[in-house]
């Protein structure tokens, strides 16, 4: 057994022997068998054995208690309503309880006011709320730390990333490590470091504070060739690049100030103006003058009101909506497990989104714990929870992200559009480890589901006193079809027959004639999967029912994403493929027209050099930050007798992609695109499985920033074999 060192500093400290007791002291948390350990400030802690008695306990004393309050009655309710119809044996202002129509609560308290029963706030904790907690506890520890299974000369591994990185952790010397180190704030409030011995701190540019500064600063920033952006002088005047300030407080301007371009501020002003800065000729080419005009270029304003402004240089900035929308306009997710959400954690949407509904008994159809009429009872705000499926535990399902996605592009693109104009109803009747001729069997337990969603969205909307439509359905799904070797006839007559019985169920519940636009993926676990991992089958079938099929649209392959296991994707990853969805849905909305992903247009081979064409947003881009190269950015030759072909050229030019051979490329070879990477076996993800690189640069104006990082939504090439001619 190692000793502590139980050194008696206070807290906090920086001592290595104190991290190594703390490390100790973190072990005994989470793996002693007692129920409470002494820290090295000789404080009792709760193990992680006894916090779980503790809530176990607590658990325990509520529905003790609770049944004491029942007990007095002598009476238990199962629904509101059978309370309500005993009122007269339940005294004004006195309470009782009803069992919970689903897994949140084991009952409801309600109190008569007046003779109507009103609930109170507050409810019997259920045993699977409780286990739900207990969970997400351990899952939070879990992710945070790793004391078993590590790699050689670690004790501890402390926090990790959606990439499934370390940021740090306790060595086998009692040493801390992280790695680096980045600060959003200009000041660490709760670092409260005393001394800090540091040879070189380096920043993510790759400046750096280093304890050797130059002659005359006793403080100083340097960037890569150890120049000092900023410092601190001797002197106490604050130094950066070529301005020196002592007292900031700047009544005039003594010099000029040259911007990144050329343009400069000086204090020699044309006639007439304050301020502005001046181009090479001492042009201004916008400022302030002396009658509090603005002027820019030949325009000068004083005072501008304006509902619109046309012009050939500013473009058109919002457009109406080309599409007729509903007041509760019911966006389906249909398919197997990722559209399920299963293993897609840790959930995200987990903040009511506005204008967002989904039904009381939850997103998912196996949610709720009642009856289909009880599980669809009533309208909720939009979240996502976790349950079990049947089929795995679903977490963030892709619904939340294009909900999202939805919303932000309306506000940014529609004109005339405010909140609260449309709402969104989202619903997700998926099943995991079923064929397509499983879900789509009509009549049928998974076509039923559909049913149920739109017949009580169109009842609950109407109540509500809303118009209802059934407006997408976003499919994902039949990796089971790949494994099964389902053949692409087999597989699109059965989409076809899907289509047609949905279609059904929509113009049955609203009385018209409906045609409902499907989103669709290409699945990128094919290889990974046993038996059928040698070509696409079932990925290139869906490519060829957006191709041939007006009411299909093909939004995405999913090579650029990270995976939980070898089919299901991080929560944070569903989210985003779910906002992905959600830009292709918003963007029918608004001109009407039918998406089309970033796939190819045309082809010409010509002089042995094959030129791919492309309908980019902004170009195409060859980009290997996000998706790594597995090989020719993914691009993969054969020729017409399918022998590789060795690939010399793969190349960009604004909207073509441009490939070239060793000796030439004869007419009929195949380019492959996306098919390079990934084994049996390993993770479908933009870093180990079948993928390639090639973008085009949507990400420079629409991007999805929950947390503070803009993560670009670029367009990705379609997995695509074309044959060159």
């Amino acid at each position: 057994m190692v000793n502590r060192y139980n050194t008696g500093n206070p807290r906090p400290s920086n001592s290595m022997k104190d991290l190594s007791d703390n490390a100790q002291a973190y072990d005994d948390f989470m793996n002693s068998e007692n129920d409470t350990f002494i820290d090295r400030l000789e404080n009792e802690k709760d193990t992680l054995a006894g916090a779980q008695k503790k809530m176990a306990a607590a658990a325990e004393a509520s529905v003790q208690d609770t049944r004491q309050n029942l007990i007095p009655l002598s009476r238990q309710y199962m629904t509101l309503a059978a309370a309500q119809a005993d009122i007269a044996n339940i005294p004004v202002g006195s309470t009782t309880y009803y069992r919970s129509p689903d897994d949140s609560a084991l009952a409801i308290e309600v109190i008569n006011n007046g003779g109507t029963l009103e609930p109170t706030g507050r409810k019997m904790p259920s045993q699977t709320e409780v286990d739900q907690v207990r969970v997400q506890i351990m899952t939070l520890l879990n992710s945070m730390f790793r004391t078993s299974g590590l790699p050689s000369g670690w004790d501890v591994l402390l926090g990790i990333n959606k990439l499934g990185q370390y940021a740090g952790g306790i060595d086998s010397t009692g040493a801390l490590n992280f790695g680096k180190m980045i600060s959003v704030l200009s000041e660490i409030a709760t670092a409260n470091i005393h001394n800090l011995n540091a040879g070189n701190i380096i920043t993510t540019g790759g400046a750096k504070i280093t304890g050797v500064a130059p002659d005359g600063f006793d403080f100083a920033f340097f960037n890569k060739l150890m120049q000092v952006g900023v410092g601190i002088k001797n002197d106490g005047s604050l130094a950066a690049g070529k301005i020196q300030a002592f007292y900031a407080d700047i009544g005039r301007l003594v010099s000029d100030v040259i911007f990144n371009g050329g343009a400069k501020t000086t204090s020699r002003l044309p006639e007439g103006f304050l301020w502005g800065p001046t181009d090479d000729y001492g042009r201004i080419s916008f400022g302030l003058k002396e009658n509090g005009n603005v002027a820019a270029g030949t325009i000068e304003v004083n005072k501008l009101i304006a509902s619109s402004i046309d012009s050939p240089s500013l473009g058109e900035v919002k457009k109406p909506l080309a599409k007729r929308l509903a007041d509760v306009n019911h966006i389906i997710g249909f398919g197997q497990s990722t559209k399920a959400g299963i293993n897609a954690m840790p959930l995200q949407t987990i903040t009511a989104i506005l204008n967002a509904y989904r039904f009381n008994g939850g997103v998912r159809a196996q949610d709720g714990s009642g009856t289909s009429a009880e599980n669809h009872a009533s309208l909720l705000p939009y979240i996502e929870t976790s349950h079990d499926t049947g089929d795995g535990v679903g977490y963030e399902t892709p619904m939340g992200g294009a909900i999202t996605a939805i919303f932000d592009r309306l506000s940014a693109e529609a004109e005339g559009y405010t909140s609260g104009d449309i709402k969104i109803l989202g619903s997700v009747p998926a099943q995991g480890s079923k064929t397509i001729a499983q879900l789509r069997q009509n009549p049928g337990p998974y076509m039923q589901r559909i049913i149920d969603d739109m017949t009580y969205g169109k009842a609950r909307a109407n109540e509500l006193g809303l118009t209802y439509s059934p407006h997408a359905m976003i499919y994902m799904g039949n990796e089971s079809d790949q494994s099964a070797g389902t053949t692409e006839e087999v597989y699109l007559d059965s989409f076809d027959k899907m289509i047609a019985a949905v279609n059904g169920f929509a113009s049955d519940v609203t009385g018209n004639t409906e045609s409902l636009p499907w989103f669709i993926y290409q699945f990128n676990s094919w290889k990974n999967r046993t038996p059928n991992t040698s070509y696409p089958t079932i990925p290139l079938a869906l490519l060829k029912l957006a191709r041939t099929r007006d009411d299909v649209r093909l939004a995405q392959p999913m090579y650029m994403y990270d995976y939980y296991d070898t089919a299901h994707l991080l929560g944070f990853d569903s989210k985003i493929c779910g906002y992905r969805f959600g830009l292709a849905i918003e963007q029918e909305m608004l001109t009407g027209k039918k998406f089309e992903p970033l796939w190819s247009k045309d082809v010409i081979l010509q002089g042995g050099i094959g030129n791919i064409f492309y309908d980019p947003v902004r170009g195409l881009s060859l980009d290997t930050s996000l998706v790594t190269d597995p090989g020719n950015y993914g691009m993969s030759l054969l020729d017409p007798d399918d022998n590789p072909l060795t690939l010399t050229e793969v190349s960009v030019h604004l909207d073509r992609l441009r490939i070239r051979a060793s000796g030439g490329i004869p007419a009929g070879s195949k380019l492959r695109i996306g098919f390079t990477g990934g084994t049996t076996g390993t993770l479908p993800s933009r870093t180990n499985g079948p993928r390639c690189c090639l973008r085009d640069n949507q990400g420079d104006i629409i991007k999805y920033d929950p947390n503070g990082i803009a993560y670009r939504m670029d367009n990705y090439a379609i997995v695509e074999e074309i044959i060159l001619n």
